[in-house]
């Protein structure tokens, strides 16, 4: 946005030098990204945030000036001129949506003689980076960049049947705006229409039917309040930003649409020549009142480090026209011109704002709290990062944001939550899961020659809300992806590629380390796995599942080579971790191992049988690790012969080798009972 030097000493008093103001401005935190000399004036250049349409006007601009230099702001004077009778036998307003048209009001100037503005005028518009067009029209653009109140001209005569309706558009419906181009609308789309058809886009441009031209001779000056989510989403959708809805996006003031438009007229008057009619018409169904947000002095200097008195906070914002009333503490009442300004902090930034953050005296000392207690998921999100990175994983963060495509390459069938007002078509939906993201950066490593990759990432996916919430459920998953080697080259030895055997120890190490035990595989199926992926389960509870990633999803990707996933679901974990730990003393008593030869039929899997032995094996049985898988001449077809390796243990002496057979032998019954497993000789 652009301010003249000259134009803002209108407004308020100061004696700063172009570039001090500059500076002071930038502080206030509106930022000053150039100061060009234009004649014998000084245009600025703010570069605003979205936060501040109050600044987005001279005056706004002076009040900012004021509030610096102890002053109020000195508006222009308006000579009540036909602020009595009445327009409405000349027009009459109806509005069918009141949610995005708040407030509508409207005045009539007529016999005017339209024609080139006076060089001042025209001067002071070209500075702001504004074309002069016509007096009329400069007229409420100059009042637009005055008060930040957008406003515009209708030719009177070319309103059909004196009437104006604020609707939204038909689906399909078309409209040619003053630029000459033909917009195609939706209904979302706000119109200012007439008896027969529409005149304008609210809040963004004009049409070409109702433009003030040379031979217009009655003026219809159009002042109103439109919704800044509905004003955004039409220009962004049509690709149409204007100084109007620029304002209008961020919020302009309800309560300020009178003066401006009454300021209009005043100035139409002068410019033009014709005469204001009497009356003003104002359709405003339910005021937008100020609101008031209780200050505590206290509060202000424990959060700036300050030594402010009531009186001083009182007086800086008064300066910024906000209305003080004093009870216990402070009650302000925020102008509908700050929307912005919603709570106690945001008055409190306010303060330090005008005060100056360089006047607040640094604290010699401080209070820092040394000691943090962690609840359990943070705990638990340490303790993944940890062990993950101890076993040569490296952590990635990826973007939440994916495209519908991406989406349905992997297994997450849920609907996804859509973006509104996506960026782009590649940032259209949250993620539902985090397999996508992590393919990507395989896919980019592997593109720059990086081949042995080990990742992870701790982060949430989205999903519609399975009740009348409108925010979505955002459950937390742990993902990681291996391709590659499975260690690094060495003369040592060779090198394999990294297998679905090492993703399975990885596993089991890491719930390990993190004291997860009562889990156990089993075979799952999932549409970018092959069939020998496995799940992870305990009774009752998924916790996740891995395997090897399908060729189709990974040439989806452009990946080469093998690619080896596992998805776990955190917070299903985070239910499981027993925290309460419970010391137990090195046992002093040799352990009994047991070597233990079965032959079972191939479909058994090892998994049952481990866990068969670990609840037959009791409160003794310390660890069972399987040794051998053999098939071969010596076993019958179709039949596996499995070892395991049993360590049996006492904390109160040393195991008698009867009581280990016996815990063998009902082991072996129980498998032959279970799995038809027979002892191999």
């Amino acid at each position: 946005m652009r301010v003249s030097f000259n134009w803002l000493k209108q407004y308020v008093r100061f004696e700063f030098a172009p570039q001090d103001l500059a500076h002071r401005l930038t502080m206030l935190g509106l930022e000053v990204t150039g100061v060009q000399a234009v004649g014998d004036d000084f245009v600025f250049e703010i570069d605003l945030t979205p936060n501040r349409p109050d600044a987005m006007s001279h005056l706004g601009i002076s009040r900012e000036i004021g509030a610096l230099t102890g002053q109020r702001v000195k508006r222009p004077e308006i000579i009540p001129v036909g602020m009595s009778g009445e327009t409405a036998p000349l027009i009459t307003i109806h509005i069918e949506d009141e949610e995005d048209c708040p407030r509508y009001a409207a005045r009539l100037i007529k016999g005017v003689t339209i024609g080139p503005s006076p060089q001042w005028m025209q001067d002071r518009l070209l500075a702001v980076g504004m074309r002069p067009i016509n007096n009329a029209v400069d007229a409420t653009n100059y009042v637009m960049l005055e008060t930040g109140q957008p406003l515009h001209p209708f030719d009177y005569n070319r309103i059909a049947g004196s009437k104006i309706v604020v609707r939204r558009a038909h689906p399909g419906e078309v409209f040619v705006t003053l630029d000459g181009q033909a917009r195609n609308l939706d209904s979302e789309t706000l119109l200012i229409c007439d008896n027969q058809k529409p005149i304008a886009i609210a809040g963004v441009m004009g049409g070409l039917d109702s433009e003030v031209s040379a031979e217009t001779k009655d003026v219809l000056i159009e002042s109103a309040f439109f919704n800044p989510k509905n004003i955004h989403r039409t220009s962004k959708n049509l690709a149409l930003s204007t100084e109007a809805s620029q304002r209008f996006e961020r919020g302009t003031d309800p309560n300020g649409v009178i003066y401006a438009l009454n300021r209009a007229a005043e100035l139409m008057e002068e410019l033009a020549g014709g005469e204001v009619v009497q009356g003003t018409i104002d359709k405003y169904p339910k005021r937008i009142e100020p609101i008031r947000v209780n200050l505590r002095a206290a509060r202000v200097n424990q959060l700036l480090g300050s030594y402010l008195s009531e009186g001083e906070i009182g007086e800086i914002l008064q300066n910024l026209e906000f209305k003080i009333e004093k009870s216990n503490n402070l009650v302000v009442e925020i102008p509908t011109f700050r929307p912005d300004i919603l709570r106690e902090v945001d008055l409190i930034e306010e303060v330090a704002r005008i005060y100056g953050y360089d006047r607040i005296e640094s604290e010699r000392t401080s209070q820092i709290v040394l000691f943090h207690k962690p609840d359990h998921r943070e705990r638990l999100s340490w303790l993944v990062r940890e062990v993950l990175t101890g076993l040569g994983l490296f952590e990635v963060v990826t973007n939440s944001l994916t495209d519908e495509e991406a989406r349905g390459m992997v297994s997450d069938f849920s609907p996804a939550v859509t973006i509104k007002n996506p960026q782009s078509r590649l940032m259209s939906h949250l993620r539902t899961s985090l397999v996508p993201g992590l393919l990507r950066v395989i896919a980019r490593n592997q593109h720059r020659q990086q081949e042995d990759i080990r990742i992870f990432e701790l982060g949430r996916v989205f999903h519609p809300s399975e009740n009348s919430s409108p925010l979505p459920q955002e459950p937390t998953h742990l993902s990681g992806a291996l391709t590659g080697l499975s260690s690094p080259r060495s003369w040592v030895g060779k090198s394999g590629i990294i297998s679905f055997f090492h993703l399975k120890g990885l596993l089991e190490e890491f719930f390990f380390k993190i004291l997860l035990d009562n889990y156990h595989f089993f075979s799952y199926d999932i549409s970018e796995l092959d069939d020998r992926a496995l799940g992870i389960k305990t009774d009752s509870r998924l916790l996740g599942y891995f395997g090897h990633v399908q060729r189709r999803v990974l040439d989806r990707f452009d990946i080469e080579g093998d690619v080896l996933l596992f998805n776990l679901y955190f917070d299903e974990i985070l239910g499981l971790i027993k925290w309460d730990r419970v010391y137990r003393p090195v046992p002093q008593y040799p352990f009994v191992p047991r070597d233990l030869s079965l032959v079972v039929a191939e479909k058994v899997s090892a998994e049952d049988l481990t866990g068969l032995i670990k609840e037959k094996g009791g409160a003794y049985l310390r660890s069972v690790q399987i040794v051998d898988l053999y098939r071969g001449e010596q076993i019958p077809r179709n039949k596996k012969g499995l070892t395991f390796s049993l360590k049996f243990q006492s904390q109160d002496g040393t195991l008698d080798d009867q009581v280990v057979n016996q815990i063998i032998e009902d082991i072996l019954t129980d498998c032959r009972t279970s799995f038809n497993a027979q002892l191999r000789e």
